[in-house]
């Protein structure tokens, strides 16, 4: 949750930048990765504790 914020204060550093197709082009990148990142870590996290216990 915490890289939320910083990937929005990239954004936001694009923008005031002038550079809106980068912030938006993380925006949109970032609608895919963070909730498949997510998922990656929640099924590795379930799978060590399945296997080791």
């Amino acid at each position: 949750m915490s890289a939320t914020a910083g990937i929005n204060l990239l954004v936001c550093l694009c923008d005031r930048r002038g550079q809106f197709e980068k912030g938006d082009l993380i925006d949109r990148r970032c609608r895919w990765i963070f909730p498949i990142a997510r998922f990656v870590c929640v099924l590795t996290a379930f799978l060590v504790l399945f296997f080791c216990y």
